[in-house]
Formats: structure tokens, C-alpha cells, sequence
């Protein structure tokens, strides 16, 4: 399997971590807005989405140590996911703007360093004049 797959399936399972975590502390205004969403079309219940979302944690640490590169980047993910959703990080605009920002820079040095190997972009820095 390519790198770009495997970068692809990084970001995929780290985003599913993401989701369901959020999914789940905001099912009534999913009801509201998107109710095509599993748990208000109740195609799962509440206690398996959180079950779900804590399998996901060790699941998408174990895969960035599997990629030795990306475990920085996983470990920011899982306390990013955990400050902004559980910790309701997102209920005010400056602290969601924060999680947000280094949300997309831990997704983008995940994916990168998945994609190109830890060994190659170490080697393209020490090359650097």
C-alpha cells in the first residue's frame, strides 16, 4: 500500500476520533441540525458512540507509534480532541480558534511525516545549508 494511503488512513482514523467524541456531547443539536447523523437517527445509541470514541483513543495512539514519526502529532490529536470536546474548550471562540489551529497543524505534521517517513524529512533538514 502506497504512503499516501497509508497518510490517508492516519488523518481518516484520527478525524473518526474527532467526530464521534463530538458527536457525542452535542446530540441534541445534531437532532436539530443534522439528523441524518447516527445517533439522532438513532442508528447508534449514546453508549456505544462513547464506548466507540474510547476505543478509538488507544487505537489511534497504537497506529502513531506504529509510525514512529507521527506519535507527536497523535499524542497532540488525542489531548487536543480531549481538552476541546471534553473539557468543552469549544464553547467560546478564542479557546475553539486555539484547538482549532493546532488541531490542523498536528493533522498536517501527522499526515507528513506518515507520507514521507520520519527518516526522510530528517534528512532533508540536516541538508539544509
Amino acid at each position: 500500500m502506497s504512503k499516501t494511503l497509508h497518510a490517508i488512513f492516519w488523518v481518516w482514523l484520527h478525524l473518526l476520533q474527532f467526530c464521534v467524541s463530538n458527536q457525542t456531547l452535542s446530540v441534541d443539536e445534531d437532532r436539530a441540525n443534522k439528523p441524518w447523523r447516527p445517533l439522532p437517527a438513532e442508528r447508534i445509541t449514546k453508549s456505544q458512540a462513547r464506548c466507540l470514541r474510547w476505543l478509538l483513543l488507544p487505537l489511534c495512539l497504537l497506529q502513531s507509534f506504529y509510525y514512529s514519526g507521527a506519535v507527536r502529532p497523535g499524542i497532540a490529536l488525542t489531548i487536543g480532541i480531549f481538552v476541546n470536546n471534553e473539557l468543552s474548550f469549544d464553547a467560546h471562540w478564542f479557546t475553539r480558534g486555539i484547538c482549532n489551529g493546532l488541531g490542523y497543524a498536528a493533522f498536517n505534521s501527522g499526515a507528513t511525516y506518515v507520507a514521507c517517513g520520519e527518516q526522510r524529512i530528517l534528512s532533508f533538514m540536516h541538508s539544509l545549508p
